[in-house]
């Protein structure tokens, strides 16, 4: 297992929007998770700050490679972000890291859209 954090700038919110990284980025890797994958991760996050109504303060992923050979899907990305105080939570799963990482990100971006449209707007 491997931790890996990097920490951004703090920075203002412009038009309703934080443009600021996430404060703190933490990935956990398990299994035989593919070297680029906790960059390319930590990328991906660092974009959907755009996207957040609030300032992303914290994100915790966790990306876990199964070694069973059965499983169809043996890549699972799972997230945990703190925007401005309120959880956003997805999981994603798929043959690749890459493929799982990817859906992630999607998962999150309509998450946080929908977050910045307030209630009553799905």
């Amino acid at each position: 297992m491997t931790l890996s954090e990097s920490r951004g700038r703090a920075g203002e919110p412009v038009e309703g929007r934080s443009s600021a990284t996430p404060a703190v980025i933490r990935v956990e890797a398990r299994g035989r998770v593919p070297c680029g994958a906790v960059d390319e991760t930590r990328r991906r996050i660092a974009a959907l700050s755009r996207f957040a109504p609030a300032p992303i303060l914290l994100a915790r992923v966790s990306l876990t490679r199964s070694a069973d050979p059965a499983v169809p899907e043996p890549a699972t990305a799972l997230a945990l972000l703190d925007v401005g105080g309120r959880p956003v939570h997805a999981r994603a799963t798929g043959h690749s890291m890459h493929e799982a990482i990817a859906e992630l990100a999607d998962r999150l971006r309509i998450r946080l859209q929908r977050m910045g449209r307030g209630p009553g707007h799905d």
